[in-house]
Parts: C-alpha cells; structure tokens; sequence
C-alpha cells in the first residue's frame, strides 16, 4: 500500500495542470503519438526556452517547438530540431498513451550535433531527465547526446511524460531532435469511481446527515464537507462500479477518507479494512486504510488468488473501540486508477467436467479398503455412463472428489447442476439404497471459497447453484461423501456431472432434459411388476387432490411415494403391509404444489411401478 498526501490526490483526479515559465506559452499541438513505424512524442504539455550563452535570443529557424514531435529524423541536419537555450526545458507526452517498460532501453532522446551522435568531444551537450506516469515525478538521470533510458531503473510501471532540461553550456543548448518510444505505446485509461451502493450496513449511532451511502460515489471531494458516507464503529459498505477494474500496472485504486481538520490517525483514530471481489461473493483483504488518507493498493498484493479484475470493494470498519472519534470510518470515494471496462466473456464450459484435481479416497463404511475397480478418479469425468456398471467413483466414507470445467458453469433459473449417482438395481436410490453427497461449489479452488450448494442423492440429484451464493457461474465442483445419510458399504459412487445451461441453453430445453433424465432414472417407462396394478383418479387434476387405487400379488411390505419431475420425494403416502389381492387406495393433497408433472411411486417386493400424473390448477 502506498500512501497519498491529499494534494497528489487532486491530481490523480485530474484537477492539477502543469503551468509554463516565464512568458513561453503551451503549444497545442494534436500529432498524433502512433505512427506506422513506431511511437513519438506527440504534444509539448508545456516547455521554456531559455536563451543564448551570451544572452541572445535563440534564432528562429531553432525555435519551432514542432519540430520535436513525431519521428525524430536522426539526421543532424539543420532546421530539424529544437534548442532549448540556458534554464530551458520542454515536458512532452506521447497524446496520451503511456511508454511501456520493455527488455533494455525504452525510450531514446535524439539530440541534434553536428559533429556527430557520440559523446566525447567538446561541444558535448547534456541534459536532465525527468519521467511521470501522471501522478509522480522521478529524476532519470543525466543524458549525453543521443540518450538511451530504461524505465526499469526508476520506480515507475510506465511513462506518459518526459521532461527535458537543458544542462548544456554550447551556445544554443541542447537540441531536441525527437522522442521515440523504443517497444511502443500503451493506451491509458481514464480513471473512474465507485458508482453502485450495493450493500451499506451502518452501525449506530451515526448522524443522520452522514447515512447517504450515495455521497461514496463519483470523484471524491478531498475536502471538508459532508460529502461522504460514515460506517459506524464495525459498520460495513459495499460499491461497484460501472464495469470491471482492471489489474493494472502499479497501483489499482485509491481509498479515500476524511476527517475535518485533517486530523491524523495518531491524534483521532478511523480505520477500515479494504476488501475486493470479483463475483461479489468471495471477498479477499487488500489492506488497511486511516484517518485523513488517500491510500493506493494494488490488486497483486493478493496472495491467495490472481485477480486480473475486480467488480466490487467492501470497506469494513475497525477504529479502535477507544477511539475519540464518535462514529467511526467515513468514506468519500473510490478511485479506479486504470478506469473501468466491459467484463470479458467468460468462455463456457461443455456439459461435462473434464478435470479431476484432487481424489480423496474414503474407507467402506466399516473402515475398510475400497475395491480398486471403484477408485478411479477418471470415472467421474466426461458423459456419464448410466450404467450399473463399474464406470463411476466411490468416494467412500470421509472421501471427496474435485472437479473441474473446461469453462464456467452457468447459473440458470432452478437446477443447474445433475450429479448422476450409480446404485446397482436400486432405481430409487434415495429411499432403497441410501447414498448421499454434500456438493460445494467455487470459482477459485481454494479455501474459503467454497459454497455449500446441497446435498445430492440417486433420485434428488440435481442442484441450483443460486443456493450456494449470488453467482453468475462456478468453475469447480467438490462433492463429499455424507458419512452420516450414506448407509451403504462404500458411499457415494459419481458416475458423472452434467451442467444443464451449458448443454441445453434455454430453461424450457432444460427442464424437458431433467424430466426425460427422471422418467428413465425413475422407470417411468418401465415393466410393471407382476401382480402390482394401479390406476390414477383424477388425471389430471384441476384442484391437485388425486387418488391411487393399486393392488399387490404377494403379501409383503408396499412403500407409495410421491415424486416430482426433479426426482425429488414430496411425500411419502403409505408404507405398510399389504395383502395380495386387495384394492389400497391412497390420497394426496397436491393443492399448495406448482403445476406440472408428479409421479406415484409404488415399491414392493414385487418390484417398482411409477404412474404419472399432472397437476393442472
């Protein structure tokens, strides 16, 4: 972090302009800074010059200050430059864009002397160079003649202006053939501010005249009115901004707080630590910022992920709770040092995860060693097999597995994710062969980010990633064995995961995929047992009251469930024994449930017969 006085701040905001000496004036030429062959000094921001060694002013045919912009001609020629005389100087910029710091020299200052280009002789000429990337200035260093400079050398990521000034004591001075930016030009942006309250939590008690979150947005004031926006002692705010902010060169944004009277931290103590995101769900800490600050951070001081962008900063409260101050942080604004830009496409993934990073292997439920034609990580990747068939992965007890796309997983209205589970001859899954997963989702892989989505079983296996947070996409998926619901001898086995919006696109093709996926999954289209007869009245239903009339062959224990197009148990509506032969019949109230299609689930020792019906209110 790097700490701002509040008169640099005015400049970073652009309300500071550079003035010319004495009585030369600011030229306003408009070359352009980009030519074919290469980058030039494109515009005089302001310059002096000087006069003669005895006094005299410079002639005319050394003085036209265009002569210095664009392609220097590196031929020594006369009438081809500019002399900057005794005191004089020039500050030129390249029309905007910035020098980028490449391999070796970057940018060369060609001086015109008629004996030549090397140094060594008499009529030498020096000059001093100084270099800015906009808001500050350092001291290069001395040049002789030609001046080769390497903007690694100073504390700078680039350079938007040079200054030369003249320490020649030759007649005329130094003269300014041209300025040329050896590995080319980078375009600038311009710098924005936080322009969204997306979240304000204040903590009382706060004045009411300092409760507007609004007064964080725009440009920041740097003065000492009430255009700003108080925290409270713990109290919280969030912004965004019109775009993303890019992970630039050097520092990113700027943090600025009052305090009347600028007072200092030492003395009147406010503080908060500054927090940025990407999805507005995972927030990583950049650091702290005090009384009366304009602070600069830069977005690769985090450690724990890259962030080529950002879309949001929160700012969390921590004056010291002995504070003098009555009400803690006050936030004037944010400043996004390289501008805001339109958020990239992210590219997306295919319906399939496609790459397993981490295979934790679990135990069988009795702590024993898992069949090795169960742990292969692979068998979790790719199309799933659907299968009862030794093509999936067993997580068992304490185990998991991590997957990833290649791409981002959409987020999409309901279901978004199809974790699709192999129970060998157990068709439902969650109520016969109990099996269960926790899923968690993440856009970055590492601690703190994962989401708790759901847990996932046979029949119930799909998931909204909305539960998990307020996601555009996800890129990773963990799945966990849930030690506690799993009942069977190995866990969890994942055949496969299929990310619904990127397969199908729209909501009604997604939704028809998850219903033709059940009726397969849940045997809708399947034998019926011998023996089990069923029929559904009414179907559909007008008012989601229906009734099922079922008959068995054999004595035994029946279970009737009630099943959504999801696969998800609604009820359970009988679950006792039966007699072969006599006619059962079962009710159930769907009138609280949406229209659609449900499902009786019938499972005897018979077998399972499913009959559909639709609910149509």
């Amino acid at each position: 972090m790097v700490k701002f006085t509040k008169s640099i701040i005015a400049y970073v905001c652009g309300l500071a302009t550079i003035m010319s000496v004495g009585a030369s004036n600011v030229a306003a030429n408009t070359t352009p800074s980009i030519e074919e062959d290469g980058c030039f000094g494109a515009n005089v921001v302001a310059y002096y010059q000087g006069t003669q060694q005895n006094g005299s002013a410079i002639p005319a045919d050394r003085s036209d200050i265009n002569t210095m912009l664009g392609a220097p001609d590196r031929s020594n020629a006369a009438g081809g430059f500019f002399s900057l005389g005794v005191d004089g100087w020039v500050i030129i910029d390249f029309n905007g864009a910035a020098v980028i710091d490449g391999p070796g020299a970057d940018i060369m200052v060609y001086e015109t002397s008629f004996s030549g280009d090397n140094c060594g002789y008499s009529d030498d000429e020096y000059a001093m160079i100084e270099l800015s990337d906009g808001t500050n200035w350092v001291s290069y260093g001395q040049i002789c003649r030609d001046g080769a400079i390497d903007i690694s050398t100073v504390a700078l990521a680039y350079v938007t202006q040079i200054k030369i000034i003249n320490q020649a004591t030759t007649p005329d001075g130094y003269d300014v053939d041209g300025v040329e930016a050896v590995h080319g030009c980078q375009e600038i942006a311009t710098e924005c501010y936080g322009s969204t309250v997306l979240a304000y939590n204040p903590v009382d008690p706060i004045q009411a005249n300092r409760k507007n979150p609004e007064n964080a947005l725009g440009a920041p004031q740097v003065d000492n009115t009430l255009n700003f926006v108080t925290l409270g002692f713990g109290g919280s705010i969030i912004i965004g901004f019109d775009g993303v902010v890019p992970n630039g060169p050097g520092d990113d944004l700027v943090i600025v707080e009052t305090t009347f009277g600028n007072a200092t931290f030492s003395s009147y103590p406010e503080s908060a630590d500054v927090y940025v995101s990407q999805n507005n769900v995972d927030y990583f800490f950049l650091g702290t910022v005090y009384t009366d600050e304009s602070a600069a951070f830069d977005l690769d001081a985090i450690t724990e992920v890259s962030l080529p962008w950002i879309s949001s900063v929160k700012l969390i409260d921590t004056t010291p709770l002995n504070s003098v101050s009555d009400d803690g942080f006050d936030l004037d604004g944010i400043i996004a040092l390289h501008g805001c830009q339109e958020p990239e496409t992210p590219q997306l993934a295919g319906c399939y995860a496609t790459e397993y990073l981490e295979y934790v292997q679990g135990t069988t439920k009795s702590n024993g060693v898992i069949n090795s034609n169960r742990t292969n990580p692979l068998q979790a990747l790719g199309e799933p097999e659907r299968t009862d068939s030794y093509v999936f992965t067993t997580l068992g007890y304490g185990g998991s597995i991590t997957v990833a796309f290649d791409g981002v997983v959409l987020n999409g209205p309901g279901a978004d994710l199809q974790f699709v589970e192999t129970s060998f001859n157990q068709p439902l899954g969650c109520s016969q062969y109990k099996e269960y997963a926790d899923i968690y989702v993440s856009n970055y892989n590492v601690e703190g980010t994962w989401h708790y989505a759901g847990t996932v079983c046979k029949t119930e296996n799909t998931i909204d990633i909305s539960d998990a947070g307020d996601f555009d996409y996800i890129t990773y998926v963990k799945i966990v064995n849930n030690d506690e619901l799993s009942k069977t001898p190995d866990g969890y086995d994942l055949d496969g995961i299929v990310a619904f919006y990127n397969c199908y696109g729209s909501p009604a093709i997604v939704a028809q995929a998850i219903l033709e996926d059940q009726q397969n999954t849940l045997g809708i289209n399947g034998l019926n047992p011998s023996g089990i007869d069923a029929t559904i009245y009414p179907n559909p239903t007008s008012t989601g009251l229906s009734e099922v009339t079922f008959t068995t062959g054999l004595s035994g224990n029946v279970r009737v469930d009630v099943i959504d197009q999801y696969g998800r148990t609604i009820a359970n509506v009988f679950n006792k024994e039966t007699n072969p032969g006599q006619k059962y019949n079962v009710s159930f109230n769907g009138s609280n449930l949406p229209n659609g299609l449900y499902m009786y689930v019938i499972t005897s020792e018979e077998g399972t017969v499913s009959k559909k019906f639709v609910i149509a209110k």
